[in-house]
């Protein structure tokens, strides 16, 4: 659990075992529109990444909020991996609103992938 040992509270629901979830990180970080330049090195934030689901905590207006840990990719012109290879990432443990999170299979295809776009 979160909460220190010596503070346990009983409305922090821990979920064991932590839940495989996917996360809208686009919603939950939206891009600015300011005039910005590109870089080579930074965090890519894709669409929906994978994550895990450890605790619930309630909010005092009924909704909930969800510690995740996530890996965020990052695009570095100085780190060459190779073709086969998973892209770097950081790992990151965020606070994350309930509707930005929704359910991922432990084990075989969860249909594969993010949801994807469908335009026309």
């Amino acid at each position: 659990m979160l909460v220190d040992e010596e503070r346990q509270v009983d409305w922090v629901r821990e979920v064991k075992p932590p839940r495989p979830v996917w996360v809208q990180l686009r919603k939950l970080l939206p891009l600015g529109t300011g005039p910005y330049t590109h870089r080579s090195t930074g965090l890519l934030l894709a669409s929906e990444v994978p994550g895990v689901l450890h605790d619930w905590f309630p909010r005092v207006d009924g909704g909930w909020i969800g510690l995740v840990t996530m890996p965020i990719e990052i695009s570095d012109d100085d780190i060459k991996s190779a073709p086969t290879a998973p892209p770097p990432s950081f790992s990151f443990t965020l606070l994350v609103p309930e509707q930005f999170l929704r359910g991922r299979k432990r084990w075989g295809r969860d249909r594969g992938e993010p949801r994807r776009r469908k335009y026309g």
